[in-house]
C-alpha cells in the first residue's frame, strides 16, 4: 500500500528529474504503476468484501471513454508520436490505476491516507515551484514558476482539486499532527498558486468557493474569511492572476487571443469530424489544416480538445463521467445522517475540487490530468464505503418498529390488618 501513496505524491511533479526519467522504454512513474499493479492483484484476494468493478456509472462511462480513445488512436492517432507518451498508453495507464484505486481504498484509514497524500502532493509540489520563482523570477513581475510540475496552469488545477481535501479534512476528528499537516498544506499551496498566476487558476478558485458556501450554512462568514486569506496575495503578489485579468500586458492579450483562435479552429475539427473526431493527439498537428495561425499548439481547453479528437461520442462519455460522478458524490453528501463523517467530507470535498477543476478546464488542457481521475475513481471508492457505514449505522440502531415490552410493575403492598 506504501507503493500506491508513493504513487499518489509524485503525481502533481510531471517534470520531476527522478519521477519522470525514461528507464528503458518507460518512465519511472509507470514502473511505480506497474509494481501498485501487481500489489492490487495479490491484494484482491485478501478485501473484506467483492470487488464490484462496474457497480457505479461514472466507471461506466469512463471504461467506454478511455476504450474509445484508444480505438481511435489507434486507427486516426499520430504515427510519429512515441507510444510511451501517447493516447494509447495514458488511458490504458488510466485503466489499471482505476483497478488499483478501486481494490486497495477499501477503508477508511486508507481512504483517509489516500486524501493526506494528495494534499501532501500539492503540498510539496508547491515548494518546488515557490523556490523556482525564488531563484529564477525573484520579484521580477510577469515570472511564472513550474517547471517540475509541468506547467503553471496544470499545477494550478492540481491544486484546485487538492486544497479542498485539506480543508475538509480539518472539519473532521484529527490528530494534532494531522491538522498542523493540513494547515501547513493550505498555506503553501495557496502561496504557490498565486506565484503561478494562473488566470483559470483564479476563475476555478472563484467557483469552488462558491460551491464550498453552498455546502455551509454561514456562507457569508466563509467568503469573508476566504477573501481576507486570498485577497491580499494576490493583490500583493507582482505576477498574481488577479493583475493579469484587471491590467492585462500585451503578452496577456495575445494569450487570450491566440486560445479563442485555438478554440475556433476546435469547433471547426468537431464540425467536420463529428463522429470520429480527428484523432487523439492530433489537435497540434492538424491545426493548420483548419486555421492559420503561426504558433501550433493544444486547444488549452480541456472541452474543446476532446470534442476536436474524439468527436461527438468521445464528449458524450467525457461529460456523462463527470454529471455520474457528481450524481454519486451528491447522494453521499446528502446521506450524511447514515454515513461516517469522514466519507461525507470527503464526498464534499471531491465535490468542490470537480467543480473548481471543470471551470479552470476552460483555460487548460487537462483531460489526461492524474489528479483529475483520481478524484473520478475516489468517487466510486467511496460508494462501498458508504454502504458499510449506513450498514453500521442500522446494525446498531434500535428497529423503530419493535414493540418495546413495558417494564413490570412492582407488587403492591398487601393492606395492613386492622389493629
Amino acid at each position: 500500500m506504501i507503493l500506491f501513496y508513493l504513487l499518489v505524491t509524485v503525481m502533481p511533479m510531471i517534470r520531476h528529474p527522478l519521477w519522470s526519467q525514461f528507464v528503458g522504454d518507460l518512465t519511472v512513474i509507470k514502473y511505480l504503476g506497474i509494481a501498485c499493479l501487481i500489489y492490487a492483484v495479490l491484494y484482491l484476494p485478501a478485501r473484506a468484501t467483492s470487488l464490484r468493478f462496474f457497480a457505479t456509472w461514472q466507471i461506466r462511462f469512463f471504461v467506454a471513454f478511455a476504450v474509445l480513445v484508444m480505438i481511435l488512436f489507434v486507427r486516426y492517432g499520430d504515427t510519429l508520436l512515441p507510444l510511451e507518451v501517447s493516447p494509447l498508453m495514458s488511458f490504458a495507464s488510466f485503466l489499471a490505476f482505476l483497478f488499483v484505486t478501486l481494490t486497495v481504498v477499501d477503508s477508511l484509514q486508507r481512504l483517509r491516507w489516500v486524501l493526506l497524500m494528495a494534499i501532501g502532493s500539492v503540498g510539496y509540489a508547491s515548494l518546488h515551484l515557490i523556490r523556482e520563482w525564488q531563484k529564477y523570477g525573484g520579484m521580477a513581475a510577469g515570472y511564472r514558476p513550474g517547471w517540475v510540475v509541468g506547467d503553471p496552469n496544470y499545477y494550478s488545477v492540481s491544486a484546485l482539486l487538492c486544497i479542498p481535501m485539506a480543508i475538509y479534512l480539518l472539519r473532521t476528528k484529527q490528530p494534532r499532527w494531522e491538522r498542523y499537516f493540513c494547515i501547513g498544506s493550505v498555506v503553501v499551496t495557496v502561496l504557490a498558486l498565486t506565484l503561478a498566476a494562473s488566470r483559470g487558476g483564479l476563475v476555478g478558485m472563484a467557483v469552488g468557493l462558491l460551491v464550498m458556501a453552498l455546502h455551509t450554512r454561514r456562507r457569508v462568514r466563509m467568503l469573508a474569511m476566504a477573501l481576507v486569506v486570498t485577497l491580499p496575495l494576490m493583490v500583493m503578489a507582482p505576477s498574481s492572476p488577479l493583475s493579469r485579468i484587471l491590467s492585462p500586458d500585451q503578452h496577456d492579450v495575445y494569450a487570450a487571443q491566440h486560445r479563442a483562435d485555438l478554440a475556433m479552429a476546435g469547433l471547426r475539427m468537431f464540425r467536420a469530424h463529428l463522429l470520429t473526431g480527428i484523432g487523439p493527439g492530433n489537435f497540434k498537428p492538424l491545426l493548420g489544416q483548419f486555421i492559420d495561425l503561426e504558433e501550433h499548439n493544444i486547444a488549452h481547453n480541456t472541452f474543446v480538445e476532446v470534442m476536436a479528437e474524439t468527436g461527438l461520442p468521445g464528449i458524450v462519455l467525457f461529460l456523462a463521467t463527470i454529471v455520474a460522478t457528481y450524481a454519486s458524490l451528491e447522494r453521499i453528501r446528502r446521506a450524511r445522517e447514515t454515513n461516517h463523517e469522514l466519507v461525507t467530507r470527503t464526498a464534499e470535498a471531491l465535490e468542490v475540487g470537480l467543480t473548481a477543476f471543470l471551470a479552470a478546464g476552460f483555460f487548460v488542457s487537462a483531460e489526461a490530468h492524474r489528479l483529475f481521475w483520481l478524484i473520478i475513481f475516489l468517487s466510486a471508492a467511496l460508494v462501498p464505503l458508504a454502504v458499510t457505514a449506513t450498514e453500521s449505522s442500522s446494525l446498531r440502531a434500535p428497529a423503530a418498529h419493535t414493540p418495546v415490552a413495558p417494564a413490570p410493575r412492582a407488587p403492591r403492598p398487601a393492606p395492613e390488618a386492622p389493629r
